[in-house]
């Protein structure tokens, strides 16, 4: 290209790449310039071998620092040149991208290539604070270039400077929904808990959407399922079969096994005469249906090392070539499998509307409540306007009522999951969150207790019920993060997310930032592990649904990712826009 260009300057910089290339083709890197192709090409054959996702960029601020300080001291480079650079490989980051199903772009749209995480902050590996420079240049790139890539992740910590607080604040503000936050008080303890050692602990970067994992050192195949615990209960309530009205349904294509019994017998909810025989069932058929699914992931993880080996990707993870083993069949340090619980506040409020209503106020039966999901609320409008309203216990709203059952919920899964072994010889890690997978479960599942109508999404990660008709989270955000922290976020090890959404007027200021920052140090206080937010109107978002034309820049926070609004499939805009729109009145 540059015996073709006849820009004098822009010839000096294609002749610069050049040389970039033709040296860490064989060397080490010398220059921040330097590191920097040779990250940006080991990702992108990485990309090639793999299967094109969650290929991460770790601690960014952590390894390329040394580079960035040695060119400042010597000249090499100013700090500007530098930004320059990374805000260059931040749009680059943006020209990764493949081909997907239908089905996967109608629930998981928007998203590029996906999951090419890029972590900032936390402890070094002796606990302190690893704050840096490049910290602060890397929330400064996403602020300039207001791009959706790299999908940034920040590390808070009892420690952390507040000015980096400030910071991650007002890249949040700007409506991006970037960065994610995570917190080091609950993710190094639940690394220590999956059996990292505590130098690895302190150095986990974030893969993809939300899993903790040891750089260098790990294959932990953080996304291997999302399992509708939704699903579960639904069988649980009504004896192993799905609860659904038959063949006339419009959508048997989509929904298949409606009135099907595919589950163990455990009981109907027509004949339960406790509470407790509800959650003896939701027991029982988590069980089952844990053991079908691990099954299942077993087989693929067994397919993959026999026919699609990973020789580059195992050069770069420890401990495969001392082993002499591919790392897709045990060569790394740690081997985890991961798959996610989703539905949490789903079940949570489907299990508080029934231990209300039909065991302690016997307002109705448990056949009405069958009988309502069953037709799709048709007939039974004031028992749904009844369900949804605040006359019943909800999660969201730090009601001990309705919270313990969303602990229940995600431990019973957490419990059935965690520690079997698997083929690689590591151990599954539950995850407790949704990305955008909400979605699609909630496509082929029937209406259900918490007053969810037939093939709406079910609750997102580890958030509040939003059906229809209203979100069931109605006293702020203080409340809702403590519902959320009685969870135990340190036993799911694979990942928790709290997803947010604030209207701009309420985080406006000093005084509306102030509020943000302490929202957030509460939460971790009592040990959330993950949240990431929207600072957006949803006078705003109906807009862009109308009037997409005028939107074409407008960046929302799905779950785990940013992506342009107007990009998205009508079911996760409808699924943003539910939310509950909080502000600290």
């Amino acid at each position: 290209m540059s015996k073709k260009e006849k820009d004098r300057e822009w010839k000096g910089i294609l002749l610069k790449i050049a040389d970039n290339c033709d040296w860490v083709s064989e060397n080490k890197p010398r220059t921040f310039w330097e590191a920097l192709q040779l990250l940006f090409m080991a990702t992108s054959i990485l990309l090639a071998e793999t299967n094109g996702h969650s290929v991460s960029f770790g601690r960014f601020d952590q390894y390329m620092y040394p580079f960035y300080d040695a060119d400042i001291r010597s000249g090499a480079a100013t700090r500007e040149s530098i930004q320059e650079l990374m805000e260059i490989m931040y749009m680059k980051d943006l020209w990764w991208t493949k081909l997907r199903d239908r089905m996967t772009v109608i629930a998981n749209s928007g998203r590029g290539m996906g999951g090419d995480s890029m972590t900032i902050g936390g402890v070094d590996k002796e606990g302190k604070d690893a704050t840096n420079d490049l910290t602060y240049m890397c929330l400064d790139a996403l602020a300039h270039t207001r791009w959706g890539t790299p999908w940034l992740a920040v590390r808070w910590h009892e420690n952390t400077p507040h000015e980096l607080k400030v910071k991650t604040a007002n890249a949040i503000f700007i409506g991006t929904g970037q960065p994610k936050i995570f917190n080091d008080q609950a993710a190094i303890p639940a690394s220590l808990r999956s059996g990292r050692t505590l130098e690895d602990s302190r150095n986990y970067h974030v893969v993809g959407c939300v899993e903790i994992d040891a750089g260098g050192k790990e294959y932990g195949w953080h996304d291997a399922a999302y399992f509708s615990i939704s699903k579960v209960f639904e069988l649980a309530i009504n004896d192993g079969r799905c609860i659904g009205c038959g063949r006339h349904c419009s959508r048997w294509d989509v929904c298949g096994g409606i009135g099907k019994k595919i589950g163990p017998s455990t009981g109907s909810l027509a004949d339960f005469t406790s509470f407790d025989q509800v959650l003896d069932s939701y027991d029982k058929q988590m069980k089952y249906w844990v053991d079908r699914m691990i099954a299942g992931i077993e087989i693929m993880d067994r397919v993959h090392q026999e026919m699609k080996p990973l020789p580059y990707l195992s050069t770069l993870i420890d401990d495969c070539i001392e082993r002499g083993i591919d790392v897709s069949a045990g060569g790394a340090v740690y081997n985890f499998t991961g798959p996610q619980a989703v539905g949490v506040g789903t079940v949570a409020d489907g299990m508080s509307t029934i231990k209300q209503l039909v065991f302690e106020e016997k307002k109705v039966s448990g056949r009405d409540i069958l009988d309502a999901c069953e037709k799709n609320w048709v007939g039974f409008e004031p028992l749904y306007a009844l369900v949804n309203s605040d006359k019943i216990h909800h999660y969201g709203n730090d009601d001990d009522y309705a919270d313990s059952l969303a602990k229940f919920a995600a431990d019973t899964y957490c419990k059935h999951v965690e520690n079997r072994p698997n083929s690689r010889g590591g151990k599954y890690l539950p995850g407790v969150y949704s990305v955008s997978a909400n979605v699609a479960i909630g496509l082929v599942q029937w209406a259900s207790p918490e007053g969810r109508k037939a093939l709406e999404p079910v609750s997102d990660c580890v958030g509040a019920v939003h059906t229809q008709v209203r979100a069931h989270d109605v006293n702020g955000p203080t409340a809702m993060i403590n519902s959320v922290a009685k969870l135990d976020h340190i036993r799911a090890g694979n990942g928790t997310l709290l997803n947010m959404k604030f209207s701009p007027t309420a985080v406006s200021g000093e005084a509306g930032r102030d509020n943000f920052i302490s929202l957030i140090d509460s939460y971790f206080d009592q040990k959330g592990m993950h949240c990431q937010f929207n600072v957006i109107s949803r006078e705003t978002l109906e807009d862009a649904m109308k009037h997409p034309e005028n939107y074409r820049d407008l960046a929302v926070r799905v779950a785990g990712y940013s992506a342009v609004f107007v990009e998205l499939s009508k079911p996760l805009q409808y699924d943003i826009i539910g939310r509950t729109e909080l502000s600290f009145d």
